[in-house]
C-alpha cells in the first residue's frame, strides 16, 4: 500500500496506524511526500516511477487529495479557483497519469484487472450556494473520471468516482469557520456522515469495481437523477435510473425551491439586522 502526501510526520504516523491492522507479516506501507498540486509533473512521475520500479504497479489508485472552501463568487479571491483546481482536480489527474502506464503494463502481463478511485463530491453533481470554486473543481474530476472510464475499458482499468456528503473531519471544521450561512443550512440537509463510513465505502465500492459511490437517501436520489450518460454496471442504480428518473426529477425541483427559500430567508435576515428596507 502507498500513501501519498507532503507531511513526512502524518504519513509516518498513518503508515504505522494501517500496518497494525495487517493479519500479514509482509504487510508493507510505503509512503511518499508529494504535492500534486504543483505543476511539475516531471518530478511527481519520476518518484512515482521509482517506486513503481521497487514495489510494482497498484491494483487499486485512490484519488483522495482535496480540500474545500465556500464563500460567495464576488467573495472569493481568484487565486481560490486556481488552488482548488491545482488540488481537487488536477493532483488527481497528474497521480492517475504518472500510475496509469505501469498499471496497464501490469494489466497486460498479468493478464489481471485494476481499478482507479476518483473523488468528486456530492457538490460535484449539483451546484450549492456559495460553492462556485469548489464545484467547478468537482465536476472536473467527475468529467474526468467518465471519459477515462471509456478510455482505460480495453485495458481491463475500472474507474470509480465517489460522490461523498458532508464528511467529519478537521477539514470540514476549518471549512465551517468562515461557510457562508446559506451554504451550511442548505448543506445540513443531507446529514453529516462519518470519516470511517466514507472511507469504508469508498474501499468496498472500488473492490466491487463499481463505477459511483454515494451516500444516504439524499445521495442516492442526486446520483440517479444526475446520471445523465455516465457508465452504469449495477442493476439496482440502472433501474433506479431508467424507472424514476422523471419522479426525481420532480421531487428535486422541491429540493431547489427550498434552496431558494433558504437563501431568501438569509437574504431577509440580513436585511432587517442592517435596517434596510425588505421587499
Amino acid at each position: 500500500m502507498l500513501c501519498k502526501a507532503r507531511s513526512i510526520p502524518k504519513l509516518k504516523s498513518a503508515a504505522k496506524e494501517i500496518e497494525s491492522y495487517s493479519d500479514s507479516s509482509t504487510g508493507k506501507v510505503d509512503i511518499l511526500s508529494l504535492d500534486l498540486s504543483s505543476k511539475d509533473f516531471g518530478k511527481t512521475a519520476k518518484k512515482i516511477e521509482e517506486l513503481v520500479s521497487a514495489r510494482g504497479a497498484p491494483k487499486i489508485l485512490f484519488n483522495v487529495a482535496g480540500t474545500s472552501s465556500a464563500a460567495t463568487f464576488l467573495d472569493t479571491p481568484i487565486e481560490e479557483f486556481d488552488r482548488l483546481i491545482d488540488i481537487n482536480y488536477l493532483g488527481s489527474a497528474y497521480a492517475t497519469k504518472a500510475f496509469l502506464p505501469h498499471m496497464i503494463k501490469s494489466n497486460a502481463t498479468n493478464k489481471s484487472k485494476s481499478q482507479i478511485v476518483l473523488t468528486s463530491s456530492a457538490a460535484g453533481q449539483i451546484g450549492v450556494f456559495g460553492y462556485t470554486a469548489y464545484s467547478a473543481s468537482k465536476f472536473a474530476v467527475r468529467g474526468f473520471g467518465e471519459v477515462l472510464n471509456q478510455e482505460c475499458y480495453n485495458d481491463g482499468i475500472g474507474v470509480t468516482v465517489a460522490y461523498p456528503p458532508d464528511t467529519d473531519t478537521p477539514g470540514f471544521a476549518e471549512e465551517n469557520k468562515s461557510k457562508p450561512e446559506e451554504t451550511r443550512l442548505i448543506s445540513e440537509s443531507a446529514g453529516l456522515f462519518t470519516a470511517e463510513n466514507v472511507a469504508g465505502k469508498m474501499v468496498r465500492s472500488a473492490c466491487n469495481g463499481d463505477n459511483l459511490v454515494y451516500w444516504g437517501v439524499e445521495g442516492w436520489m442526486l446520483s440517479m437523477s444526475s446520471a445523465g450518460m455516465s457508465a452504469c454496471d449495477n442493476l439496482f442504480d440502472f433501474s433506479s435510473q431508467v424507472l424514476l428518473n422523471g419522479l426525481l426529477r420532480f421531487i428535486g425541483l422541491f429540493y431547489l425551491a427550498d434552496f431558494r427559500r433558504i437563501i431568501r430567508g438569509v437574504w431577509r435576515k440580513r436585511k432587517n439586522e442592517t435596517g434596510s428596507e425588505v421587499k
